[in-house]
């Protein structure tokens, strides 16, 4: 996953598969940042960017998650 990386995540009926698929990018996110802290230390610039990019997909899960649920 690069920086310019973005998941959408529509509002179908069936969102299971999607969820699965970005719970997936989100473990690999944390995984890689933990493995960069650990090898790098926490303020190189590659472990902030990573913790970036994990908190965007988190941002973009959660409130696509919550309009689901405000649709109900």
């Amino acid at each position: 996953m690069n920086k310019h990386t973005k998941v959408i995540l529509l509002g179908t009926s069936s969102t299971a598969p999607l969820e699965a698929i970005v719970s997936s990018q989100i473990e690999y996110l944390r995984g890689r940042m933990v493995f960069l802290g650990t090898r790098y230390g926490l303020r190189h610039p590659a472990v902030q960017q990573c913790s970036e990019q994990l908190d965007e997909l988190l941002l973009e899960f959660y409130n696509s998650k919550q309009k689901l649920v405000n649709r109900a």
